[in-house]
């Protein structure tokens, strides 16, 4: 008899594949960050568009901000939008003129 005998079967952990597409998943974002972009544009009142703006509106916040270097597509579209303090101030600007007349 061994000391052993009466002892639960060992369980070996399970590895699980959680590879990530990132090429895809690039894609996938790039999309949601296009749809969020165009409706802030479309907004009564002028936001600025920010990565932060965009990633609390999508809900990718964390993601825009640890992970946008495996985002390639992403971050150049990201890039192109986003706007400076002075950006936004001018296109403000533009859309208190067309709102005066």
């Amino acid at each position: 008899m061994s000391i052993h005998e009466h002892s639960p079967t060992l369980q070996r952990p399970v590895s699980i594949n959680k590879r990530v597409n990132w090429e895809e998943r690039d894609k996938q974002i790039k999309l949601q960050v296009e749809e969020v972009v165009t409706q802030l544009l479309n907004l009564d009142i002028p936001q600025r568009i920010t990565i932060g703006k965009i990633g609390t509106t999508t809900g990718l916040k964390a993601m825009l901000q640890q992970k946008l270097d495996k985002l390639p597509l992403t971050q150049a579209y990201l890039s192109e939008v986003t706007e400076s303090v002075t950006e936004f101030q001018n296109r403000r600007i533009q859309w208190a003129i067309t709102e005066i007349h």
